[in-house]
């Protein structure tokens, strides 16, 4: 599934990909930031 030139995760790295990004912290601006970034690439809806 891509999005104009974004190509989002394919479904065989969808789980690990998650898992990833839910383990990602989240303690300081810099850290979320990083992650919300990551978020896009399992979960192009939103």
């Amino acid at each position: 599934m891509n999005k104009g030139n974004f190509r989002f995760a394919p479904v065989i790295y969808l789980q690990p990909s998650l898992a990833h990004t839910s383990a990602m912290p989240q303690q300081n601006f810099e850290q979320i930031v990083e992650k919300y970034v990551e978020m896009n690439l399992p979960y192009p809806f939103q």
